[in-house]
């Protein structure tokens, strides 16, 4: 990234002071070089907070999130997801499933991509409405699971700002912030691979199925699970 001298095209800079949306359409340029994407997402349920930020190159993906205080990375590059305990320097790689690869086709990044899920389960737009000063288009499904609920920017590449999901059996409603959105950072391919002296287990992901049938396996608990999983088996 050093040396580059293109201008950054924010979505948001933080979701209390409003949205500043680029007058370029992101659909415009979706067949040229895969675009640098980033975002930090603020998750509140059951009374704890995550703040996670996250970062993507056509289907090169990482994350770090902190949990109860320890930043938690998450890589994904190709064919391989990473779950990687940042304070304790360890790693876990998995071979991810054939399902999991076959799905980076379908998507425009690897996160943030609820609103296509919630249309593909039924969901339709109910209203527009305006959310820190930008507009925004709200769909909503409601189904024997719960209810949720996408509120995304309208005008422009149409990214997630808030997610809403009630779940009927427990009674719980969580909810996703997501804000200072970036998108056509000049990401390099080196920034998704896991770093010089990390301790790194390796597994295929059908030795990875055995071990977490007998429990917990890895450093920390594997987050952004499709990406190694698959939707289908999530």
């Amino acid at each position: 990234m050093r040396g580059s001298r293109r201008p950054l095209k924010i979505l948001s800079l933080a979701l209390a002071v409003g949205l500043l949306v680029s007058p370029t359409d992101v659909s415009a340029e979706a067949k040229e070089a895969p675009k640098g994407w980033y975002a930090m997402s603020v998750i509140q349920a059951t009374g704890l907070m995550t703040v996670t930020h996250l970062w993507s190159k056509g289907d090169l993906f990482r994350s770090v999130s902190v949990i109860r205080g320890v930043p938690i990375a998450t890589l994904v590059n190709k064919d391989t997801y990473y779950t990687i305990n940042m304070m304790e320097n360890v790693a876990l790689a998995v071979e991810r499933s054939p399902g999991a690869v076959a799905e980076d086709a379908a998507r425009t990044r690897p996160f943030a991509n609820e609103l296509n899920t919630l249309i593909e389960q039924g969901g339709e737009k109910i209203r527009v409405q305006s959310v820190a000063g930008a507009m925004t288009t709200v769909w909503r499904v409601t189904d024997d699971a719960g209810q949720r609920t996408v509120w995304a920017l309208a005008g422009g590449p149409s990214v997630p700002i808030r997610v809403e999901n009630f779940d009927r059996k427990s009674g719980v409603t969580g909810q996703v912030a997501y804000v200072n959105w970036i998108y056509d950072i000049p990401i390099p391919d080196e920034f998704f691979e896991p770093w010089e002296g990390l301790k790194i287990r390796r597994m295929s992901y059908v030795q990875y199925l055995k071990a977490r049938g007998r429990g917990p396996v890895g450093p920390a608990p594997p987050l952004f699970s499709e990406l190694l999983n698959g939707r289908k088996l999530d």
